[in-house]
């Protein structure tokens, strides 16, 4: 994977602009892929996490296995 940057000082202190379609591309192709438990982030997680409440404004739904039972471990 080559790294690409600046050459010289002044190069790197220039003033550099963007289109959309440039930062959409540096964001895909630099998006990590991560491992294992990373998946369940996101709406997974909140649901197991805070199962109905809302926490910072963000709402979560109750996982719907814990609702097929009363008994717990």
């Amino acid at each position: 994977m080559p790294i690409i940057g600046a050459p010289k000082l002044e190069s790197n202190l220039d003033e550099v602009a963007l289109t959309r379609e440039h930062i959409a591309r540096l964001s895909h192709v630099s998006r990590p892929e991560l491992d294992y438990p990373a998946g369940l982030h996101g709406e997974l997680r909140a649901m197991v996490q805070f199962a109905g409440t809302t926490v910072d404004g963000e709402a979560s739904r109750i996982y719907p296995p814990l609702l097929q039972s009363d008994v717990r471990y």
